[in-house]
């Protein structure tokens, strides 16, 4: 049986007031050549005021793997993050911030790898992004 991508990774946005941003990050995410544009998709949003609720509302009519938790008020950047770690739900994990519009074709090739038998055995490595101001 082949192992699916969408099958073990849960992506997770935080998310507030920055729909500009939000709206770059998932067009790289839900691409038509982006290996990740079929994982389950969360995005927590902080209680936004810039139109950020309605854009991702109307994302979640067109997708179904996208999922739009409002929190009841802003919650700060760090509590957000750490409410996407209580609410992990899958075998892989990666938050993304709002702003991170990169290519992700990459993280198929991670899978592949991860999928691997001498992966699953020898390793329990984490994939993290970071993106570094003026590199």
């Amino acid at each position: 049986m082949t192992e699916k991508l969408e099958d073990k990774l849960q992506i997770i946005l935080v998310s507030y007031n920055r729909c500009k941003k939000l709206r770059k990050t998932l067009a790289k995410i839900l691409g038509h050549d982006s290996p990740i544009r079929n994982c389950s998709i969360t995005i927590l949003d902080n209680k936004s005021t810039d139109g950020t609720s309605e854009f991702i509302e109307f994302l979640c009519k067109k997708h179904q793997n996208i999922v739009h938790v409002i929190h009841n008020r802003n919650i700060g950047g760090n509590a957000n993050i750490a409410r996407a770690f209580e609410i992990a739900s899958m075998q892989y994990l990666w938050i993304l911030c709002d702003g991170v519009h990169k290519r992700y074709n990459f993280f198929s090739l991670l899978f592949i790898c991860s999928s691997s038998t001498l992966f699953r055995e020898k390793s329990s490595t984490l994939f993290s992004t970071r993106e570094v101001p003026n590199a």
